[in-house]
């Protein structure tokens, strides 16, 4: 059972729960500021139906006054959660904190109805009723990414106003009218779930197709439109720490690996098997990947035969070992294809540093130094395949550090130059 959402999650729906949260909350949110401030306007009819009435107990202007308190600050704690997430950055938490909100107003209408209800005349009576009926019809619409927060705010308050009117002198119709208010609460319920599952189902079926939009069909890795969106929010990061660290006492220690990688011959495959076993090769070729790169790293399809891999927070060490250890992996496998064959299969592999000099982590985008890393991956095909080449700034970068923007994918003579400086790891 979840708990923003209290109806179960299919198994292959769990990887979206964070963001089905984060959805729901933003529709939580969003739709109870504009409830709220119908609240406000109900609160001036309230004085003037209850107002006079005040005399007959002094407690009720204080109650009323706090009533009208508490839902300003409930207005005020959703606006700041919508203004700084950061605040309270866990889904659950702000959860927690909308449902205090709204068990409080709900209490808050709750007390109104306990000291006014035995004193209001039958009129009176009927037209408090029709406002609750009102207020809390608008806010199962409302509150319908939470039919938690919505219970907790319906039933004190509606609940206290059933049992008040239930403990007053006999009226004429008293019985039906108790009777229409069990009914409207009991449908209001459900009808508060049936509203959140299918607000639920609808955010749901948006996500899976913007992940599909995401995602490479065959490998089911994340393609490279998911490779320009993590890495706009990666170089951010990354950029930004770089730039604390530079104004306080210590370097940067880790970076941004991105390694550029290509299956060898791949074209002999599918010319001697067929591409379906080509196809088969790419998918545990991908497997191999997820399964060697830790849990934060991002896997891409970059197309055809070559992937990206973003290893976050890397050590700039020369010998990234997360590039032997892919292609090492790669060497020691065996293929497994349709028809009953085994083949081996190797892969080469370029990989470059981001940012890519250390004098000016700004210097170059982050494609620019994939293009390097991809440089690297070249010069591993040209040397005899299943090898690693690094890209690293060379000794004359420092001196022009944006004269690499510009390089294609040949790195000879950058490299001769001093721009660039490469680090070989040969089988």
């Amino acid at each position: 059972m979840d708990f923003i959402s209290p109806l179960p999650l299919a198994p292959e729906d769990r990887s979206y729960q964070r963001e089905l949260h984060q959805a729901l909350l933003a529709e939580l949110f969003h739709h109870t500021k504009v409830a709220l401030l119908f609240l406000v306007l109900v609160m001036v009819f309230i004085w003037q139906l209850l107002g006079p009435l005040a005399e007959n107990h002094p407690l009720f202007p204080w109650i009323y006054v706090g009533t009208a308190i508490i839902v300003l600050l409930r207005l005020f704690s959703i606006q700041l959660m919508e203004m700084w997430p950061r605040w309270l950055p866990e889904p659950g938490d702000r959860h927690l904190v909308f449902i205090l909100g709204s068990t409080l107003v709900g209490l808050a209408f709750g007390t109104i109805n306990w000291v006014m209800v035995p004193l209001l005349d039958p009129i009176q009576l009927a037209l408090l009723g029709l406002i609750l009926v009102g207020v809390n019809s608008v806010a199962v619409q409302s509150m319908t990414g939470s039919p938690l927060a919505f219970a907790l705010y319906m039933l004190p308050n509606m609940g206290i106003f059933t049992m008040k009117s239930f403990l007053r002198p006999p009226i004429e119709h008293n019985s039906l009218f108790l009777a229409l208010l069990i009914i409207f609460i009991v449908v209001l319920l459900i009808m508060s779930v049936r509203f959140h599952q299918s607000l639920r189902n609808s955010i749901l079926q948006g996500l899976k197709l913007g992940d599909l939009a995401l995602r490479d069909t065959l490998t089911g890795l994340r393609n490279r439109r998911f490779l320009q969106e993590f890495m706009e929010t990666e170089v951010e990061r990354t950029q930004r720490t770089w730039s604390v660290n530079y104004h306080g006492s210590a370097l940067p220690s880790s970076s941004l690996a991105l390694i550029m990688l290509d299956l060898d011959n791949f074209k002999s495959v599918n010319d001697s098997y067929g591409h379906e076993a080509g196809d088969e090769v790419l998918r545990q070729f991908s497997l191999i990947l997820r399964d060697t790169v830790r849990k934060p790293d991002l896997v891409t399809r970059w197309g055809g035969e070559e992937f990206v891999v973003v290893a976050v927070d890397t050590f700039r060490t020369p010998q990234l070992t997360l590039a032997e250890r892919i292609r090492q992996a790669v060497e020691a496998h065996p293929f497994r294809l349709p028809g009953g064959h085994t083949i081996r299969q190797t892969c080469s592999v370029g990989y470059a540093f981001f940012p890519f000099l250390e004098q000016d982590p700004e210097g170059m985008a982050w494609d620019q130094v994939l293009n390097l890393a991809d440089g690297g991956l070249y010069i591993a095909k040209r040397e005899g395949r299943n090898r690693v080449c690094g890209v690293l700034p060379g000794p004359a970068l420092s001196d022009s550090p944006r004269a690499l923007v510009a390089v294609g994918k040949d790195l000879m003579d950058p490299m001769r130059a001093g721009l660039v400086s490469l680090v070989r790891r040969n089988t």
